[in-house]
């Protein structure tokens, strides 16, 4: 039980430092989404397809 303890401290301390940062969500949808992709298909191109079309219901 006295590891845990430690890792609930580390989490907090981590926790605060996150919580104050100022992020830019753009940058780092960007980053995940690369580390995703580099994950599920590291070799080879990738083809992602769109369809902006609006549907009328």
């Amino acid at each position: 039980m006295g590891h845990y303890r430690a890792e609930a401290q580390n989490f907090s301390s981590c926790h605060q430092l996150l919580n104050r940062a100022r992020w830019n969500t753009h940058a780092m949808a960007r980053h995940l989404l690369s580390m995703v992709v580099n994950r599920l298909v590291p070799e080879g191109p990738v083809v992602i397809g769109m369809d902006d079309t609006i549907e009328r219901r």
